[in-house]
C-alpha cells in the first residue's frame, strides 16, 4: 500500500491521508478481468483515512516478470486458460514469492481451484469439482444468462469480510465452481445442492432428443469461501463469482442447439428470473481486497456507476446494430450512466469533464474519429466509485 498526503489548501496544516491499495487482476485469454475492475473501483473514508483501490490488468509475461511486487493484491478470475498457465514454473513460482512476500491472493471459481496443491500450492484445499458434475454447470451455461443463484450460509469468523452478515445467507451467482474443504477457515458454506435448485440433464437422441439421465453435483455443506495464509500473505477464495450479478427468483430452463455447433452443450441453460442490481455482492470482493492489503473493510454497500450505452456494439446514430468486443461509434451516440447511492455524479470523455448530475446521467455526444475514453465517476459523502471504457469512433 501507498501512503499519499495531499494537503486541501496553504492554510491547513493537517493533510488528507489516502491510502492506495494496488490490485493486479490477471487477464488471460478472456476479458472476465474487466468486470472485477468494473466492481472494485472503488475508494471509502474510514476512520479520516482515505482508502483507494486501483486495478489494473496485468499479464502472464508482467508476472513472468517479477512485476507482481509493484502491487499489494492479485485477483485471478476463473479463466479457463488459467490451468494451462500452471504449466509455467516460472509464473507459480512468482506468485508463490508475491504471497509469501505478504501480497494477498483473490481466487475466483477456476482461480480458486489453482490454489492448491495440485497447481500454485499456496493453500491446503480439497477441490469437489467434477467434469461430469459441478462443471456442466459451465459447459452447459448459456453465458448471459447462465449461471445459477445459489444461497451460501454465513458462519461466524473472525475474518471481517462478512461481518454484519453472520448466521445469514446470501444469494451469490455459480457458474460450476468447487466445493471445498481441507486445513482452510470457511467464510461461506454452501447451503443448497445446485442439481436440487436447477436440475439439469444429459441427453440422447431417440428420434428425438429426450432427457437420458439426471446431471448430480455433490457440494451442499462444502466450503464456498475460504481465507488462508501462505508465508505473509493471505489468501482468500471463492466458488461462486461475487463480481457477477445473481438472480432474485425464477426457474431453470433447458434449451436445445445444434451439436456439430456446440459439441459441449449439447442442452445449455438459461435462468429465467429477475435479475439483482449488478453491484449486489461487490462488496465481499471490495471487502476481501481490503483485508487481504490490511486496510480497514469497507461498508457492505452497493454503490456503484456503470456506463451502459455504448458498450460492447456497434453504435449507429445512438442505435446498437450489432454486438462487439470492441465498443464502436458512429453519428451521435447515447450515453446512459446508471448508478446506486450516489449523489453527484459526473461524465469524462478523453479526460475533460462533460455534465454533472445527480447520479444517473442521460446526454447525447458526438465523437470524432480514433480511440476515446468514457469515464464516469460518482461520489456520495464517503464513497467514490467510477467505471471506464473506450470506445472508437468510426
Amino acid at each position: 500500500m501507498k501512503l499519499v498526503f495531499i494537503f486541501l489548501a496553504a492554510s491547513v496544516l493537517s493533510p488528507q491521508i489516502i491510502v492506495e491499495i494496488d490490485v493486479a487482476i490477471y487477464f488471460s485469454s478472456a476479458e472476465y478481468n474487466e468486470e472485477i475492475r468494473d466492481a472494485i473501483s472503488y475508494s471509502w473514508i474510514k476512520d479520516g483515512i482515505k482508502y483507494e483501490i486501483i486495478p489494473e490488468i496485468i499479464t502472464k509475461e508482467e508476472i513472468r516478470k517479477g512485476e507482481l511486487s509493484n502491487y499489494d493484491v492479485l485477483v485471478i478470475p476463473g479463466e479457463p486458460r488459467i490451468y494451462a498457465d500452471c504449466m509455467d514454473e516460472r509464473w507459480k513460482k512468482e506468485i508463490r514469492k508475491f504471497v509469501s512476500n505478504g501480497g494477498g491472493y483473490i481466487g475466483i471459481c477456476g482461480g480458486a481451484n489453482i490454489a492448491g496443491s495440485s497447481y500454485l500450492g499456496i493453500a491446503n484445499i480439497t477441490i469437489n469439482d467434477d467434469q461430469l458434475e459441478e462443471w456442466q454447470y459451465l459447459w452447459k451455461a448459456n453465458w448471459s444468462r447462465g449461471g445459477i443463484p445459489l444461497n451460501v450460509y454465513i458462519p461466524y469468523s473472525k475474518i471481517p469480510i462478512f461481518e454484519g452478515f453472520y448466521g445469514s445467507y446470501r444469494n451469490i451467482r455459480y457458474w460450476g465452481g468447487a466445493g471445498m474443504g481441507g486445513d482452510v477457515m470457511p467464510i461461506a458454506i454452501f447451503a443448497e445442492e445446485p442439481c436440487e435448485v436447477a436440475p439439469l440433464h444429459f441427453w440422447i437422441w431417440l428420434g428425438k432428443w429426450i432427457p437420458w439421465k439426471n446431471i448430480t453435483t455433490d457440494i451442499k455443506g462444502e466450503y464456498a469461501a475460504a481465507v488462508t495464509k501462505y508465508g505473509d500473505g493471505k489468501v482468500i477464495l471463492f466458488s461462486p463469482h461475487p463480481e457477477k450479478d445473481t438472480f432474485i427468483d425464477g426457474h431453470i430452463e433447458e434449451l436445445p442447439v445444434h451439436p456439430e455447433l456446440t459439441p459441449f452443450t449439447w442442452f445449455m441453460y438459461n435462468w429465467v428470473g429477475n435479475r439483482s442490481n449488478l453491484s449486489y455482492n461487490w462488496w465481499i470482493l471490495r471487502r476481501s481486497i481490503a483485508w487481504a492489503a490490511n486496510a480497514k473493510i469497507p461498508p457492505a454497500s452497493e454503490t456503484m456507476i456503470y456506463i451502459c450505452e455504448p458498450r460492447n456494439g456497434l453504435y449507429i446514430n445512438g442505435r446498437k446494430i450489432m454486438e462487439t468486443k470492441i465498443t464502436m461509434v458512429a453519428g451521435k451516440t447515447f450515453i446512459r450512466i446508471f448508478s446506486i447511492n450516489v449523489s453527484d455524479g459526473i461524465l469524462y470523455i478523453d479526460g475533460r469533464k462533460i455534465i454533472e448530475g445527480n447520479g444517473s446521467i442521460e446526454t447525447w455526444y458526438s465523437f470524432e474519429k480514433g480511440i476515446h475514453v468514457i469515464k464516469a465517476v460518482g461520489k456520495n459523502g464517503k464513497e467514490e466509485v467510477w467505471n471506464e471504457i473506450s470506445v472508437m469512433g468510426i
